[in-house]
């Protein structure tokens, strides 16, 4: 292990891939509210703001679900 680089090469590959698999999740979770946006258009403004809350709510614990979800090792042998 480098002194520059106080994480160890397992949880280094477990940080990338939590952060890949968070593009698709984020992407995943802004169609679906984008889609409720216009399904929610003549809803009230509460209705609206709850909703983008909940997803930016989802959206934040995402990474650490993932994180924990992640085998170990996610490289290949």
């Amino acid at each position: 292990m480098s002194p520059l680089l106080p994480f160890n090469e397992d949880l280094c590959v477990r940080l990338t891939l939590t952060l890949v698999h968070f593009l698709w999740q984020g992407v995943a979770i802004a169609l679906v509210v984008l889609l409720a946006g216009r399904a929610l258009r003549r809803a009230s403004a509460t209705t609206r703001y709850l909703t983008l809350l909940a997803a930016l709510l989802l959206m934040a614990a995402c990474p650490p679900a993932t994180f924990l979800l992640l085998p170990d090792s996610g490289r290949p042998r």
